[in-house]
């Protein structure tokens, strides 16, 4: 479901990190114990000479079963302690009631919005895009992402908003989109460090009240 700011009243909280560094690494270990536990139930009711095949492929399906279950439950009730809060004034990166990143509404702060296909697989398919939306003050940055797939960013972006980020070694055409692509890649590399992820429907309802709050 796609929420709009008519829906969506200021002022707003957005819970981000989702999938925070917390739950994953409770998920990896999870996996692993089930996944040595299944192994040696197997075996011990379907022993083999030498590797046992059947004993890992068996152990690989109730892992990723279990791990899956585990990972959804968590998600709903395992939260980062972390929101994107909007109002009239500006936005800010909250954690338990304090601000860690503050940019009110004025004309010096810039709106940084990109993205690019990720080439590898990693918690996300090969081929789906990061969309980034920054606010940036001199060297303050607030960096909200979504990881979508092709589709879901042919709707996102119909227009073209988001800006390709090139690779740093790419021949530029105009010292205009060289002085682009470098603000980007700097935007990216605060992302990379500082960012935080929200869900795609969190996205739209954010990037709708960006564009009231600061205008291009």
């Amino acid at each position: 479901m796609t929420f709009s700011t008519q829906q969506q009243q200021l002022p707003l909280s957005i819970p981000v990190d989702q999938e925070h560094g917390g739950l994953r690494l409770v998920i990896a270990i999870f996996f692993l114990v089930v996944l040595v536990i299944s192994f040696i139930s197997i075996s011990a009711f379907v022993p083999a000479q030498g590797l046992n095949l059947a004993a890992g492929l068996g152990g690989l399906l109730l892992a990723a079963a279990a791990t899956y279950i585990l990972e959804q439950q968590l998600k709903r009730r395992w939260q980062s302690g972390r929101v994107v809060r909007l109002d009239a004034d500006g936005v800010a990166l909250m954690r338990k009631q304090a601000a860690s990143i503050q940019l009110p509404v004025t004309p010096e702060v810039q709106r940084l919005r990109w993205h690019f296909v990720i080439n590898r697989r990693t918690r996300v398919p090969k081929g789906w895009h990061m969309v980034a939306l920054a606010l940036a003050e001199e060297d303050t940055y607030l960096t909200v992402f979504t990881l979508v797939s092709p589709e879901d960013y042919k709707a996102l972006d119909p227009d073209g908003a988001f800006i390709r980020l090139k690779k740093q070694d790419d021949n530029e055409k105009s010292l205009r989109l060289a002085g682009e692509q470098r603000r980007l890649h700097k935007a990216e590399s605060m992302r990379w460090h500082e960012g935080v992820e929200m869900s795609l429907d969190d996205f739209k309802t954010y990037n709708e009240h960006i564009e009231r709050l600061y205008p291009a």
